[in-house]
């Protein structure tokens, strides 16, 4: 795949904040919590909230590990309870998919589960706002004393007292590409992980993107054009059709599509289109975004690492049948104002 056109600058450079922005999440070791979402909650302190703006990771070993929320105080709606759970998911998945190849050599882990505690009774039906994302009611309502421990210091540095036990337990599995193309997919993602080696997203526009067709012709023996029918081709590669559980995408996998979407809107489709730089804050990086010029002077931010999360990882409902990205893509860069 050939390197965009020179035209591309980068998001760093432009005065214009984008309109949609993640807050800091640094990560911890796996024996305790991730760091906050929010800076004002690394304080010793954390404020709080009816749903936790904190994730506790709990380690099943060395390169394992899953993630559990934590609902422990009133909400007055179904629509209240799914927005909170909509930031805190998204921000999760997205966090973890934008760290850097150097990020991720240091601290790979494979996250296998997203868990909701109930800790506060509730009358709220909480069917319909869990099932976007696949949680559902498991009957070991106390899932051991090692995630209690992390609860109760949670629960002590926000000043929450816990019932003896949870109220309810929901669950949802992270489900991982398995066999054949699980094992191809990730010969790929090492290639690239060590290929780009200390590569921030954005600072070579279209170069993920060359390299990943590169390596997947040599492991799939399939060709990546920088089409929308090599798009359908990676779509079909990497996101799941799979209902009922998230559907994970390996991470510099998930930045290559990113970057893919990137290189169409502007070899494809002709438009100018500039690349974020998601330089590194710690732990955490900015999630990959891209800005699209209109010929009026102003400008479309799109938030594409959030919107792939949304439409490729978070589950699928039974029989639902999603539009493709191809789609979604012609209609991002044809319907705007040119």
């Amino acid at each position: 795949m050939s390197q965009p056109p020179a035209k591309t600058n980068l998001l760093a450079d432009q005065p214009e904040a984008p309109t949609a922005r993640l807050s800091a999440f640094d990560f911890m070791s796996s024996d305790r919590p991730l760091d906050a979402l929010l800076p004002q909650l690394k304080e010793s302190h954390i404020p709080f909230a009816p749903i936790h703006p904190r994730l506790l990771e709990m380690a099943d070993d060395a390169n394992a590990a899953q993630w559990v929320m934590l609902w422990w105080g009133d909400l007055a709606s179904e629509q209240l309870l799914f927005k909170q759970l909509a930031k805190l998911v998204e921000a999760t998945l997205l966090a973890e998919l934008s760290r850097t190849p150097a990020q991720r050599r240091e601290r790979n882990p494979r996250y296998t589960g997203l868990h909701l505690l109930q800790l506060v009774e509730s009358r709220l039906d909480t069917s319909r706002p869990l099932r976007p994302f696949g949680l559902t009611r498991n009957i070991d309502t106390a899932p051991g004393r090692g995630w209690m421990s992390l609860v109760e210091r949670e629960a002590k540095r926000t000043g929450v007292a816990l019932p003896a036990e949870p109220v309810a337990h929901f669950a949802v599995t992270i489900r991982h590409p398995e066999g054949e193309l699980g094992a191809k997919l990730e010969q790929v993602e090492a290639m690239l992980r060590d290929r780009l080696a200390d590569e921030i997203w954005g600072n070579t526009p279209g170069v993920p993107s060359r390299l990943a067709a590169t390596f997947i012709e040599e492991v799939f023996h399939t060709k990546i054009p920088p089409t929308l029918d090599g798009l359908r081709t990676l779509e079909m590669l990497l996101v799941s059709q799979q209902a009922g559980a998230i559907r994970w995408i390996p991470p510099m996998l998930f930045q290559t599509l990113c970057d893919f979407i990137g290189v169409l809107g502007q070899t494809l489709f002709d438009r100018d289109i500039a690349w974020a730089l998601c330089e590194p804050d710690g732990d955490f990086c900015t999630p990959p975004l891209l800005r699209l010029a209109l010929a009026s002077g102003k400008h479309i931010h799109i938030p594409i690492g959030l919107h792939l999360v949304q439409w490729c990882l978070l589950p699928l409902q039974p029989g639902e049948q999603p539009a493709s990205l191809a789609d979604w893509v012609a209609d991002q860069f044809t319907g705007a104002e040119a």
